[in-house]
């Protein structure tokens, strides 16, 4: 395990989260063994645990399906004994994790001058797509800030503040911050980044939708209020909102909608994907799809004038075969004569979005079974296919110097940079990604720094529509 990894156990236990410690000790003997060294090392009450009456044959008999109740039945410890015990001592201290910088060296050892505050020093690098396992409540706000790490994760219970560190007189400044009230140290403090959540590939049509659509919800509700700003929350949906273009299902997109407009109080905007304009595998009806493709076209750019960024919103379902989009030659030039239009058009930042993918993608590491699409017309195409006309388009982008591209599609989860441009695939915000233990639903979380007035960072979220309720959160910084 990870020396983050097994921080972030600790206070998973801290603050009483049963799934993530029932992932404990469901992770096999050997990490088991871990972790029970570092408390030891740590001297955090480890001889007094539960879990170190596991042997090795009994982690052999527990897994994902079972609660912490079932598994202390069926090993005979009161596993919900242990949160009871770290909770209890730990949970009204104040706490500090010393977070190094991404692709840095470590820091040297030092300490805090209060020994009544619990401080961890992570002495191990993090690296660009670190994945985080579970993070412990209140962590996403320390992942929020990874764009401005190194610095000092400080919090007690709900209130949480990040401050960053750039050299060793910061350790003085850092005491001294140390020295003061709750209410003085925790005054709330608004980023002045917006935070941009990227979804696709919703593909509403019925009830079964619900469960996942609720997940989703919840996990954007703690994200929202971990990803602390004074600008309002922006949302992006790169296309495939129906998994086909009914009445019912319109009516399904468009409450959608209205309940993220409302629930977030965010300003909204989105593409149509292949779904939204072909009904099973078969054009739909002149009447339908003209009067779909006419709303499209109606808003051919989405400014968020706040944060003086410019979507340009292309419609990449014109042509190509089935899963392969097109971009065409008219719909690049039509763009062009609109930029021209636009007044102090230098002031804004540019993004392009789009459905199908710019360049071929794959799945992360840690998923070991290919998306399943059951009948959707994409599963007929290789999930890598780029656009038919992907070089003309890279062309374009590169004439307009177009650093930032989101698109969805095969329900991928993607984040790579070439050629100074950042490709940015959304997963399926619907799920099901697999992974041996778990199904994923999954989009993106962009955060757009006004200062610098581009994207400094790109979390990728994956969050378990099953009982064990695993979350993955990937890291990606933005030079």
């Amino acid at each position: 395990m990870r020396q983050f990894d097994c921080v972030n156990a600790f206070y998973n236990m801290v603050y009483f989260n049963e799934n993530a410690y029932t992932h404990v000790v469901n992770s096999g003997y050997e990490e088991l063994k871990q972790l029970r060294e570092w408390f030891d090392e740590q001297q955090l009450i480890g001889q007094l645990m539960r879990f170190n009456m596991i042997s090795e044959y009994a982690t052999m008999l527990v897994n994902d399906n079972l609660d912490i109740d079932q598994i202390s039945t069926l090993l005979h410890i009161n596993l919900r004994d242990d949160l009871s015990k770290v909770h209890d001592m730990y949970a009204q201290k104040r706490h500090v994790i010393f977070l190094p910088g991404f692709n840095q060296e470590p820091w040297a050892p030092f300490t805090l001058e209060n020994p009544d505050i619990v401080f961890f020093q992570i002495n191990e690098a993090f690296n660009d797509g670190d994945v985080f396992v579970d993070p412990f409540d209140g962590f996403v706000e320390a992942l929020s800030h990874a764009d401005e790490w190194p610095g000092a994760f400080i919090f007690n219970g709900h209130k949480r503040l990040f401050v960053p560190m750039r050299e060793e007189s910061d350790i003085i400044r850092l005491n001294e911050l140390l020295k003061l009230s709750d209410e003085e140290l925790f005054k709330k403090k608004k980023s002045d980044s917006t935070f941009y959540y990227h979804l696709s590939d919703v593909h509403l049509h019925s009830s079964s939708k619900q469960r996942a659509l609720i997940t989703l919800f919840d996990s954007m509700d703690h994200m929202v209020i971990y990803n602390r700003s004074r600008h309002r929350p922006k949302i992006i949906i790169t296309g495939d909102l129906m998994d086909s273009p009914t009445e019912k299902n319109s009516r399904l997109a468009v409450e959608m909608i209205n309940v993220l407009r409302k629930r977030y109080r965010a300003e909204v905007t989105f593409i149509l994907g292949n779904h939204d304009v072909i009904m099973h595998g078969l054009n739909i009806a002149r009447t339908q799809k003209s009067k779909i493709i006419a709303y499209l076209i109606s808003e051919r750019f989405h400014i968020f004038e706040d944060d003086k960024v410019l979507m340009i919103k292309f419609d990449s379902n014109r042509g190509g075969n089935f899963a392969r989009g097109k971009i065409g030659k008219q719909q690049m030039k039509d763009v062009d004569a609109e930029l021209e239009s636009i007044p102090d058009l230098k002031d804004y930042c540019l993004m392009a979005t789009l459905h199908h993918h710019v360049l071929p993608i794959q799945t992360a590491d840690f998923i070991k079974t290919k998306w399943n699409e059951g009948r959707y017309i994409g599963r007929l195409e290789d999930a890598s296919k780029a656009l038919v006309d992907t070089v003309e388009f890279n062309q374009w982008l590169d004439k307009h110097q177009i650093k930032y591209v989101l698109h969805g599609h095969k329900h991928i989860p993607y984040f790579t940079k070439v050629n100074d441009r950042y490709l940015i695939a959304a997963g399926s915000a619907t799920g099901s990604l697999q992974e041996q233990k778990s199904h994923y639903l999954s989009y993106n979380v962009v955060k757009f720094n006004n200062k610098l007035k581009r994207p400094t960072l790109c979390m990728i979220v994956y969050e378990d529509k099953k009982t064990n309720e695993r979350q993955r959160i990937v890291v990606n910084l933005m030079a």
